[in-house]
């Protein structure tokens, strides 16, 4: 039995495609609901925590269940407020499959201590979120560095403000502040920029 080269071809291209995934794909996980459904879902934790009812109870009826695009929380320290953000970034990862996430500090040691000591653990506490850290595809090897974390298709820039090509040259989709009370109002302005040429 003879294969022509088309043939070969053809098959070279299906096996790609069922290997890796492409950013028009749809997402392989689950986004659907509140960002309370979502952590609940996927059994994500803290510490080593569930979520409920211990801790973070109090959030449910507030912020989790909140799904405008732009939300501005002001909390007390050591309430739970980075949690809650982890958890929808990872759920907008998702939900725009395919697009690049900035998360700002005020600072250049925050971004490297919050992604090593909080995102990348969080992130593993669940068995099913996990195994899409630092992976493109099924098959593909992504980014897993402490200030770059490929989740699938999908890309989370842990950065700082006052870096001076952090807030350059990035097409965002999204953008989280953390501490934003140290910020200048300026910097913050040039960071919203990252997503001016967004549609949707």
């Amino acid at each position: 039995m003879s294969i022509e080269a088309t043939d070969v071809d053809q098959l070279v291209t299906q096996l790609l495609s069922a290997l890796l995934i492409r950013v028009d794909d749809k997402p392989p996980l689950d986004c659907s609901g509140t960002t309370w459904d979502f952590v609940e879902r996927y059994d994500l934790r803290i510490d080593g925590q569930r979520f409920d009812p211990i801790g973070y109870s109090h959030w449910k009826d507030g912020p989790y269940e909140d799904m405008h695009r732009a939300i501005v929380a002001q909390t007390g320290a050591q309430c739970g407020k980075s949690v809650w953000v982890m958890a929808r970034l990872l759920q907008e990862l998702i939900r725009r499959w395919g697009s690049m996430f900035g998360y700002y500090f005020p600072d250049f040691f925050l971004p490297r201590a919050f992604s090593s000591q909080r995102f990348k653990p969080f992130v593993e506490s669940s068995e099913e979120l996990g195994k899409w850290l630092g992976r493109t595809g099924k098959m593909g090897d992504g980014t897993n560095q402490v200030l770059t974390r490929t989740f699938g298709a999908s890309t989370a820039f842990f950065l700082s403000v006052k870096g001076t090509t952090s807030t350059e040259g990035l097409p965002l989709a999204g953008i989280v502040y953390d501490e934003v009370r140290r910020m200048a109002s300026g910097d913050v302005q040039r960071v919203e920029e990252r997503t001016s040429a967004q549609t949707n």
